[in-house]
């Protein structure tokens, strides 16, 4: 066989390839996508089904409290604050963001200093 014969053949392979790379890559995007979708599917149906169930009596709220319940404490704690202090958790996330973003500017500082620096360069 002539190497002139070989690239033709090669040529001809090659489109066959893309399509069949190009479906193997749809196929996984649809997998994905059904799963995600059963994922969500089930936490629906779990959610609907306990709230459902308090509502009707089935499950005792004492012990196991609405999911509407939960949402809605959840909601109140981050934006009001508990009863033990009056910050909301958002005020103190926000605070503990910029203080580790001075920290790492004031890091990054230092280590441009370093790095600038005649003895660490061996100057």
């Amino acid at each position: 066989m002539s190497a002139l014969s070989a690239a033709s053949r090669n040529a001809a392979l090659r489109p066959d390839e893309a399509t069949g790379e190009a479906a193997r890559a749809r196929a996984r995007l649809n997998r994905r996508l059904v799963v995600n979708g059963l994922r969500i599917l089930f936490a629906v149906v779990v959610l609907g089904s306990w709230e459902l169930g308090t509502a009707a009596g089935w499950i005792d709220p004492f012990f196991y409290g609405r999911p509407s319940g939960v949402a809605n404490q959840l909601r109140i704690w981050l934006f009001e604050g508990t009863a033990q202090d009056g910050a909301s958790r958002l005020d103190r996330v926000r605070e503990v963001t910029r203080a580790t973003l001075s920290r790492e500017r004031a890091l990054r500082a230092a280590g441009r200093a370093v790095r600038t620096s005649r003895r660490y360069r061996g100057e």
